[in-house]
């Protein structure tokens, strides 16, 4: 259950940071060096970066209802290392998409 609550909160940082509702800062949001060199930067890498956070956000959630919901404990071990793989997967992809659109933005 904390990788649902990780994936569902990075999910809520990350559309926050998109829409400009949190700043720039040293503790939460997507930590490159790319996406924090500016404000524009910081809001147009979380923009970019809303959809992977989702995706993850869902794949997650959808993981750990069937952890719980199953009988077998190794399954639901196995699932439970699965959502772990997928947070961090889902959050690393959401890092590089956010990176590669600030990127593009500054050529």
């Amino acid at each position: 259950m904390a990788t649902l609550v990780l994936a569902v909160g990075a999910d809520i940082v990350i559309e926050l940071a998109a829409h400009g509702r949190l700043r720039r800062n040293s503790v939460v949001g997507i930590r490159t060096q790319r996406v924090r060199q500016t404000n524009a930067t910081w809001v147009r890498g979380h923009a970019a970066a809303v959809w992977p956070a989702r995706a993850t956000a869902m794949l997650v959630t959808a993981i750990g209802v069937w952890a719980v919901a199953v009988e077998s404990p190794q399954l639901s071990v196995v699932l439970t290392a699965a959502g772990v793989v997928a947070l961090f997967l889902g959050t690393g992809t959401a890092a590089l998409v956010a990176s590669r659109s600030v990127r593009r933005v500054r050529r």
